[in-house]
């Protein structure tokens, strides 16, 4: 299928000769895309971690419970962001190349 688009499309695009060819695969995207995610995830869980101790350490008082709860819920819900990026980046990514 790509390579219908890619030989009807050949004929509508005038390139200059000075302008370099881009030889970036799917590949490598996909490879830069599980990085990314992985940091995120990486940083997700050191944010959990820290809003913990922030919740051990509040003794019970409302506001600091409160605000290390929703520390650790945004932090979950970030890393289940980046997790599924990740995921469905990867699966794009396979299925082009």
């Amino acid at each position: 299928m790509n390579e219908i688009v890619y030989i009807l499309a050949n004929g509508l695009i005038n390139r200059p000769d000075s302008v370099p060819e881009v030889n970036a695969e799917p590949a490598k995207l996909a490879e830069l895309i599980v990085y990314a995610g992985a940091l995120a995830a990486a940083i997700s869980v050191v944010v959990i971690v820290i809003a913990g101790i922030q919740f051990i350490i509040s003794a019970g008082e409302p506001g600091k419970v409160a605000k290390a709860r929703n520390v650790i819920l945004y932090a979950v819900i970030g890393l289940v962001i980046a997790l599924s990026a990740t995921a469905i980046a990867s699966f794009v990514a396979r299925g082009v190349s």
